[in-house]
């Protein structure tokens, strides 16, 4: 494992880690809301399976996030900051490139895509608009934040930093998700894998069923049985998976 650190567009630090078992393929791992470029041990242990495969696997902080400069969140923001990576990526000679991303980093993933990407897993993914009520999603410090300051922090998960900033632009970006906009002009197989266990798979699984028809016979979507949001109870089930996913686009 190499650390590495690159600016964005915006000057800003990003920093992520590269695990290198080869010069042509590797994997670009996208973590998810307030997350960081470990997801609590699940990105190593991806990268591990991958290098057993002679692939590479470059996992990151998003600004604002993890060890990456200070930054509030927002879609574009996040975007321009994975469409970095790959270019960074490029440089260095790698040829074929996926995307491994859990969350709001699959939605992340689907708006930065490129004809650089050869295929993509989303793991647990944002796939369209969700509408977050003020006196359910917000606390009232965060409302009155949002209101004086345009933005408002909440707890991190990882030990790197305590608090991640959100822009108040990031909820309407995510209310705003045009679906068929976002998977009108994709041009790679994509993997789609839910849970079926949890408020957070329910409420998003509806909208990849309805992606999962936008897409060609070669993305498939996958349930598995007992797997949160978090998936730490099938992990081991996701890694085979997407390694095997990924070792048919990229070997």
């Amino acid at each position: 494992m190499e650390k590495i650190t690159l600016k964005n567009s915006r000057e800003l630090k990003l920093v992520g880690n590269i695990y290198k078992a080869g010069d042509e393929s590797l994997v670009i791992m996208c973590h998810g809301f307030a997350s960081d470029q470990y997801a609590n041990g699940r990105f190593e242990k991806l990268a591990g399976a991958l290098n057993e495969q002679g692939i590479s696997a470059l996992s990151f902080d998003f600004s604002g996030c993890g060890e990456s400069d200070d930054e509030s969140l927002t879609a574009d923001k996040l975007s321009d900051d994975l469409t970095t990576v790959i270019d960074y990526v490029k440089t260095l000679g790698y040829k074929k490139i996926a995307l491994f991303s859990h969350s709001l980093g699959a939605f992340i993933s689907l708006k930065a895509y490129s004809k650089d990407i050869q295929t993509m897993v989303l793991l647990g993914p944002l796939t369209g608009a969700l509408n977050f009520k003020s006196d359910e999603f917000y606390t009232a410090e965060q409302l009155e934040d949002l209101k004086e300051k345009g933005c408002f922090t909440i707890k991190s998960e990882n030990h790197i930093r305590t608090e991640v900033v959100v822009d108040k632009q990031l909820p309407l970006d995510i209310a705003q998700i045009n679906q068929k906009e976002l998977f009108g002009n994709l041009g790679c197989p994509i993997l789609m894998i839910h849970g079926d266990q949890g408020e957070m798979e329910h409420t998003l699984f509806p909208s990849s069923k309805e992606a999962i028809k936008l897409l060609s016979d070669d993305s498939t979507l996958v349930v598995i049985e007992g797997a949160s949001h978090s998936f730490v109870e099938k992990y081991d089930k996701v890694v085979k998976l997407s390694v095997d996913w990924i070792l048919n686009y990229l070997s």
